[in-house]
C-alpha cells in the first residue's frame, strides 16, 4: 500500500480524519499529503504517511467516485487579471483555498459581460463549490452555488461582498491635493459601469464641489 496513491475517502480500517488526528495535522493537509499535492511541508507529509501506514489507511474507490461528482474546486472570476490589484487578490485567495484542500479555476473575462456570463455558466455546469466574483458592469448572476462579490459588485446583489473604501480613498486624495494649494485637479478613473469606477467618480465630484 502506498500513502500517496489515494484520495479522500472512507476505508474499512480507518478514515482520513483518523489519519489527520494521528498525524496532528488538519484534514485538508492530510488530504493533500496522501494525494501527493503541493502546499504541504516535508515534515507534515512524512507524519501523514507514517500515520496512514500505522492505521492501515486505504482510500475507498467507491467513496472517491461519489465525491468526484462534486468537483473540489472554487472559481475566481475577474474582469482583468493584468491589473495588479486583481493579481494580488487572486494569489491571496488561491493560497487560502489550496490550504483548505480546494483547487482554483481562475477565469479572466476581459471586461466583457458576455464572457462573464459564460464563465459563471461553466462554473455552475462543472459543479464548482463556489465562486469569488469581481463582476463587470453591475451584473448580478442568478447562481445556484455559493458566491461572494469582491471589489466590484452588483448594486442589487444580496450575496456577501468584500468592498473597497472607494469614497473615503478619493476624498482623502482630494483633501491632500487641496491642502497643498492645488485647485485645478483632474480625475482619471475606472470604467463607470462597475461599482469601483462609479463610486470613485461620484466621490471626486462631491469632494470638488466643497
Amino acid at each position: 500500500m502506498g500513502a500517496n496513491d489515494g484520495d479522500v475517502g472512507e476505508t474499512s480500517t480507518a478514515r482520513l480524519e483518523d489519519v489527520a488526528g494521528a498525524a496532528g495535522v488538519s484534514l485538508s493537509t492530510a488530504s493533500r499529503a496522501v494525494r501527493g499535492l503541493p502546499g504541504v511541508s516535508e515534515r507534515s507529509r512524512r507524519r501523514v504517511q507514517a500515520a496512514a501506514a500505522r492505521l492501515d489507511y486505504e482510500p475507498d474507490p467507491v467513496a472517491r467516485a461519489l465525491r468526484m461528482r462534486m468537483s473540489p474546486f472554487v472559481g475566481i472570476v475577474v474582469p482583468d487579471i493584468t491589473i495588479p490589484f486583481f493579481g494580488i487578490a487572486v494569489k491571496a485567495a488561491q493560497d487560502v483555498l489550496e490550504e483548505a484542500g480546494y483547487q482554483v479555476l481562475i477565469m479572466n473575462t476581459h471586461r466583457d459581460g458576455l464572457r462573464e456570463r459564460d464563465a459563471l455558466k461553466t462554473l455552475l455546469s462543472s459543479r464548482a463549490q463556489g465562486v469569488l466574483l469581481a463582476t463587470y458592469g453591475g451584473y448580478e448572476p442568478s447562481l445556484r452555488l455559493p458566491h461572494v462579490f469582491f471589489a466590484n459588485f452588483a448594486d442589487a446583489a444580496t450575496a456577501p461582498r468584500i468592498a473597497l473604501s472607494n469614497r473615503d480613498g478619493i476624498r482623502a486624495l482630494v483633501d491632500h491635493l487641496v491642502g497643498h494649494g492645488h485647485e485645478r485637479i483632474g480625475y482619471v478613473g475606472g470604467m463607470p459601469g462597475n461599482t469601483s469606477g462609479s463610486e470613485r467618480l461620484a466621490a471626486f465630484s462631491e469632494a470638488m464641489a466643497w
